[in-house]
């Protein structure tokens, strides 16, 4: 492995990781900006990522992060009480100074997620392909309730960087088996197994404030 690599072996605060029951708090902590936008989807010939423009954020612990992508790893990367889910999607976020903050959303078993169609619609079969997904609802991929799960993890993927705040999102999505099928015939199963959790503290938090169309 790369030395610029070494944490993706070597480190200690490694994600995914299994998520269950912890301490529960009422938390004014993260907050959602999220606006219609046009996004640029593009196969990166790992997963299928939709960049999106600037003018969308979330705030964590009063530092406001700027949505930068969204993509896909299929099944998912975490688990709930050791549980796989079909897909999860990955909202990353970055502040001013560099840091990382990534919003988790599961999709379980269900009819078609109409919310993710028009992405879907322009799925790039090669790596030379992109397509562009016009006033996408940014708003409406985050589950009705906003009950969620929050630890200090990192990316996962090369180079597995730590410092990352994860917060993923309790109440799965669904989603069909044919939208799965149709983004795992283009990149696989893609998802970084399960790593150790340690010592780490996960809580149970609820996003307030999620500003967008529904």
């Amino acid at each position: 492995m790369s030395p610029e690599y070494s944490a993706c072996s070597a480190g200690s605060n490694q994600s995914p990781i299994n998520l269950s029951a912890g301490p529960t708090v009422n938390s004014t902590a993260l907050s959602f900006n999220y606006q219609p936008s046009s996004l640029t989807v593009i196969n990166n010939g790992h997963t299928i990522q939709a960049n999106v423009p600037p003018g969308n954020s979330i705030a964590v612990d009063g530092k406001t992060f700027g949505l930068l992508q969204f993509h896909f790893h299929a099944p998912s990367e975490h688990t709930i009480d050791e549980s796989y889910y079909p897909l999860e999607m990955h909202l990353v976020h970055a502040n001013t100074e560099g840091n990382l903050a990534v919003v988790g959303v599961l999709f379980a078993d269900g009819p078609a997620d109409a919310a993710l169609a028009p992405v879907w619609a322009q799925l790039p079969h090669t790596t030379a392909d992109q397509g562009v997904a016009e006033n996408f609802n940014l708003a409406a991929v985050l589950p009705a309730s906003h009950q969620l799960y929050r630890y200090s993890g990192s990316l996962t993927t090369p180079p597995c960087s730590e410092g990352v705040r994860w917060m993923v999102m309790q109440t799965p999505r669904r989603v069909s088996a044919e939208q799965v099928h149709a983004f795992s015939a283009l990149v696989g199963p893609n998802n970084r197994p399960v790593q150790s959790t340690g010592a780490r503290e996960v809580l149970q938090e609820r996003a307030f404030n999620i500003a967008g169309n529904r």
